[in-house]
């Protein structure tokens, strides 16, 4: 029939209204060896003209082990394509660092948009 779904307040901390650790503790069990975790997080990120910025992007909690696939995207506050993803340069079981790269001959804003699926 299925387990009894558990108090809400088991997964959410009160004081962050964030996923809490037996949250994720939970999830890292669904699967084999914590296959199929999916965790997303958005960073801001400015970038001066025709330059780059490192971002590091850290999961609220992080993964048991750096055996994850992620996939990052970057938007643009001016809605012009003119910030892109060079690529992933770091990954560890707690973050991600990604290089942005600007294009356009003037500072631009916007947001690092990285979805993980453990693997």
């Amino acid at each position: 029939m299925g387990s009894p779904l558990l108090p809400y307040s088991i997964f959410v901390d009160p004081t962050t209204g964030k996923l809490s650790r037996e949250a994720y503790d939970y999830l890292f069990k669904l699967g084999s060896g914590g296959n199929g975790t999916v965790i997303s997080k958005r960073e801001p990120v400015s970038v001066s003209a025709s330059s780059q910025e490192f971002v590091t992007v850290t999961w609220d909690i992080p993964f048991p082990d750096d055996s994850y696939t992620v996939t990052v995207s970057v938007t643009n506050s001016s809605n012009l394509q003119t910030l892109i993803v060079a690529h992933i340069v770091t990954v560890t079981a707690a973050n991600i660092t990604v290089r942005i790269e600007n294009l356009a001959g003037a500072t631009r804003t916007g947001f690092v948009h990285a979805i993980a699926i453990h693997d």
